[in-house]
């Protein structure tokens, strides 16, 4: 199983397992919520309303959850639901009434066939250049910690991985790779933020990062307004021609 699978899998086992810090911590790192499985087509969402946490399904309809996904037999999250509040939070609509379904996929994953006591999730899943190391009789994990960094509130959502040497967890470190990788001058970083929001703050915050956290640069304003102008663009009553903005306009 690849790298992306596998961890998409975890989602679906730690909401199978009511564990709420490895779903959130999972979702943070960019895992797709609406992840189906292979050969059964059951989703996280699926296994969060079959065994009933409500929280977990709240939360997973806050991140994204698509309710309408069936399974390979048909099953959409709604059909299988345990309890009632949950059917009708993935039946606003209340069309249907709640029946009370003993329904299970057609293929029951490996945890599940012999589960622990209060089963938790490992969240960690060897990124494809550990796996290779491994492969190759070396067996030690990979020397860097990958992080997936963007800029925040920008148009571009898209997140770009960094690697910084697990030896240099260092917060100045950090703010070093973050600002040469996306092309950003440092004095313009406000702040580090952690997804969903968490600041990061000093080395101890670093060292506590795990492999495809999702970062979050701030951004000071980069064209702060001039407090000495007695009227600025926004009040004045003429429009401003760029090449002409100290010469008198006749309209």
């Amino acid at each position: 199983m690849d790298f992306t699978k596998a961890s998409e899998e975890k989602l679906r086992e730690a909401a199978c397992f009511g564990d709420e810090e490895a779903v959130h911590t999972l979702i943070a790192r960019g895992i797709n919520v609406n992840a189906q499985h292979d050969i059964n087509g059951w989703t996280a969402l699926h296994w969060a309303a079959k065994r009933g946490y409500t929280s977990i399904v709240t939360y997973l309809l806050q991140t994204g959850a698509d309710k309408t996904l069936i399974s390979k037999t048909g099953e959409t999250a709604a059909s299988v639901a345990e309890k009632e509040e949950i059917f009708h939070l993935l039946n606003p609509g209340g069309e249907i009434s709640f029946v009370k379904a003993d329904v299970t996929p057609n293929i029951i994953p490996n945890y599940l066939v012999n589960p622990e006591v209060n089963h938790k999730i490992d969240v960690e899943v060897a990124h494809p250049k550990q796996t290779a190391i491994m492969k190759n009789g070396n067996n030690q994990y990979d020397d860097e910690l990958v992080l997936k960094v963007r800029v925040a509130h920008s148009p571009d959502p898209d997140y770009i991985e960094i690697e910084i040497p697990r030896n240099d967890l260092t917060y100045s470190r950090l703010l070093r790779v973050c600002c040469e990788e996306l092309g950003i001058d440092l004095k313009h970083i406000l702040k580090i933020r952690k997804l969903p929001d968490t600041v990061v703050r000093k080395d101890k915050d670093v060292k506590r990062l795990r492999d495809f956290q999702q970062l979050e640069l701030v951004l000071t304003s980069t064209r702060p307004p001039n407090a000495n102008s007695a009227v600025t663009a926004a009040s004045s009553p003429y429009p401003s021609i760029p090449g002409f903005r100290n010469c008198t306009i006749l309209y």
